[in-house]
């Protein structure tokens, strides 16, 4: 597909340069400077492709860490990040400079070799317990519904299902979200937050209504655990905590 397209862009040039070579002085300098603005988006495209393979052989790198190291991970994927981002900066280097992106790159960088955290990555105060993002919020009331779906489909009580849910949860799903183990009482916790009558209107209201739908119906320990191994893909490793 894209061959289809540099192959086209190659005719249109040669076609447009055979045709200035046929027009008066004036028009055929017209030409020339379409066919200089083609070539700049050649090499823009060019750049783009090499930047897709980049980033295609950084997520194969870390796929392979973290398959054959899974302790490694949170290492693993932090270097990733640092990769994909000096990428980036790469292809803007010459189109615009950004003092923000060089910043977040010195300082995962610094992450990369063994230093202290920067200021800039700190959270601030320390007794602040810091906010769900947004997909953390989506997992969690995407787990909230399933919960809610065993109670009105499955015909389980409330400690039953959100039991279920702790006991079916994918191992790496539930090492993503938390440090500590997935118990019923933290599913409930994530119902009352995120689900009832008027779930919020927030990524984790959102899912709730979408995962408590019948239309999930049967859902199954097998099936479940294979749709929470997918959402595990979604969130990054956590930090292990110092020894």
């Amino acid at each position: 597909m894209m061959s289809d397209w540099w192959d086209r862009l190659d005719r249109l040039q040669k076609r447009l340069e055979a045709l200035a070579m046929r027009l008066p002085a004036r028009d055929a300098s017209l030409l020339k400077l379409v066919i200089e603005q083609l070539e700049h988006l050649e090499n823009i495209q060019g750049d783009l492709e090499d930047l897709a393979d980049e980033f295609a052989t950084i997520d194969q790198a870390l796929n392979k860490v973290t398959a054959e190291l899974p302790d490694e991970a949170n290492v693993a994927e932090l270097f990733s990040a640092t990769r994909a981002l000096e990428a980036v900066s790469d292809f803007l280097l010459v189109r615009a400079q950004s003092e923000a992106i060089r910043r977040l790159q010195v300082a995962l960088s610094q992450l990369v070799l063994g230093g202290s955290l920067p200021a800039m990555l700190k959270p601030e105060g320390v007794a602040w317990r810091r906010a769900d993002t947004a997909t953390m919020q989506w997992v969690k009331g995407a787990l909230a519904g399933f919960m809610h779906l065993q109670q009105t489909a499955g015909g389980l009580s409330r400690p039953e299902a959100a039991g279920w849910i702790a006991n079916n949860i994918s191992p790496k799903l539930a090492q993503r979200i938390s440090r500590r183990p997935i118990r019923g009482r933290t599913v409930e916790e994530w119902l009352d937050r995120y689900g009832g009558k008027h779930p919020p209107d927030d990524p984790g209201g959102k899912a709730f209504k979408a995962w408590s739908s019948q239309s999930a119906w049967p859902l199954t320990a097998t099936k479940f655990r294979e749709i929470t191994e997918r959402i595990a893909t979604m969130l990054p490793s956590l930090k292990a905590k110092p020894r």
